[in-house]
Formats: structure tokens, C-alpha cells, sequence
């Protein structure tokens, strides 16, 4: 399998609105993992264990839990950006 993505296929990961819909939807796992009473630590470590099968490194978990206390950021939404993040990185298209 070559291990480079192409043009087209970030693309359509980065633009898909069928992927924006499941992502964004009102019960999906971004909106199940912001209602509920999880610290932001824990959240971060459930995606990451969801989409790469691993725990993130203390970095990753650093920069992703900072985006939790943006003032312009809701817990849905911190959710749902962490998850496209994820989803349009090279380790998930490779690996998943």
C-alpha cells in the first residue's frame, strides 16, 4: 500500500459533509463525550484511543486539552474539532 494520501483524498476528508454530519450529529460520540462529566483529559484520551487505538503522548494531550478552555469553544465543538484533526492526519488515513 503506498503510504502517501493524495490531493483528492484530503481533500474529500477535509470537505465531506456526509463526515461533517455523522461528526456533528446531535448522537454522535463528540456530542456523547461533551455531555458528559469527563474532564477534558479524559475526553481527549477517548478519542484518541477511539480513532488511533492509543493513548496520546503528553504533547498531544496538552495542545488537545487546550483547545477545551477556548472561550469561543464549547465542549460539542472541542469534541468535534479534535475528531477532524484526528481524522485528517496521515497516522488515521495510514493506519484506519
Amino acid at each position: 500500500r503506498d503510504p502517501s494520501s493524495t490531493i483528492v483524498h484530503s481533500l474529500h476528508l477535509m470537505n465531506s459533509e456526509k463526515l461533517q454530519t455523522r461528526i456533528s450529529h446531535k448522537d454522535g460520540r463528540a456530542a456523547t463525550l461533551a455531555k458528559s462529566d469527563k474532564k477534558p483529559e479524559k475526553v481527549v484520551e477517548e478519542i484518541y484511543l477511539e480513532l488511533y487505538a492509543r493513548f496520546p503522548s503528553e504533547e498531544e494531550r496538552e495542545i488537545a486539552t487546550k483547545s477545551f478552555e477556548d472561550e469561543n469553544a464549547t465542549r460539542k465543538t472541542a469534541s468535534e474539532d479534535l475528531i477532524w484533526a484526528l481524522i485528517n492526519t496521515p497516522e488515521f488515513v495510514l493506519n484506519h
